[in-house]
């Protein structure tokens, strides 16, 4: 779980350059858009498999987003890694909780 871990302390990093970078920022914007962010962090907490995978999942449905909306700042660029670190993730961890639960 660390380079999810990493990835998400990532995420804020590029929403406070991107806070910098506004006009006019406002606060609460920048907040939502750091919940896929705080998901992943939350699941890391869980001892469950299954709560992970799914705050994984979920996580990068957020970040899919926010990328989208950081589609014309460039700054998308600096989101793709954590949306790849997050799908990577899950995919290795529900294919490790298939092995466990085969074996």
């Amino acid at each position: 779980m660390r380079p999810v871990i990493l990835a998400s302390l990532w995420g804020y990093l590029v929403l406070f350059v991107a806070w910098n970078l506004a006009r006019d920022p406002i606060l609460s914007n920048y907040l939502q858009l750091g919940v896929p962010f705080t998901i992943p962090l939350l699941g890391a907490t869980s001892a469950s498999t299954l709560v992970r995978l799914v705050s994984l999942w979920a996580a990068a449905g957020g970040t899919a987003m926010v990328t989208f909306l950081l589609l014309f700042s460039g700054l998308w660029l600096l989101v793709l890694p954590i949306l790849i670190v997050y799908l990577w993730s899950a995919w290795r961890l529900n294919r490790w909780r298939r092995a466990t639960s085969m074996g």
